[in-house]
C-alpha cells in the first residue's frame, strides 16, 4: 500500500519547515553567542557620507533570518496574517494616540 501523493508532499513540506526552524535556531543561538558578529557588513565612512561614521550593518543576518522564518513558519507570512497584523498595529496606534487625546477617538 502507497501513500496519496498529497501526502507525500505535504510531508516533505513539514520537514522543509522542521529543518529551517532547525536552522533558524542555530543560526540565532550561534548570533548570540558569538556576540552577534556573524552576519555583519562593514559600511565604510567615505561610501556614505551622510551616516557620519563607520558602523556596522546586521542587514545581511536580518535578511537571512527573514527567510528562514518565511520558510519555518509559512503560515505567519500569508497575505491574511500580515493584513491582520498591520491592522492590529494600527487599532493599536489609534488608541495610544485616544489616550493622548483624551479619549476621544475617530
Amino acid at each position: 500500500m502507497s501513500w496519496p501523493r498529497r501526502l507525500i508532499v505535504r510531508a516533505a513540506q513539514i520537514q522543509g519547515e522542521r529543518d529551517a526552524e532547525a536552522r533558524l535556531t542555530a543560526l540565532t543561538d550561534a548570533s548570540i553567542g558569538a556576540g552577534l558578529k556573524f552576519g555583519r557588513e562593514y559600511i565604510d565612512p567615505d561610501a556614505k557620507k551622510t551616516q557620519g561614521g563607520a558602523y556596522y550593518s546586521f542587514a545581511p543576518l536580518q535578511r537571512h533570518q527573514a527567510a528562514l522564518e518565511r520558510q519555518a513558519r509559512p503560515w505567519l507570512h500569508t497575505p491574511e496574517a500580515i493584513r491582520q497584523r498591520r491592522e492590529a498595529e494600527e487599532d493599536a496606534l489609534w488608541d495610544q494616540a485616544a489616550q493622548v487625546m483624551g479619549g476621544a477617538r475617530a
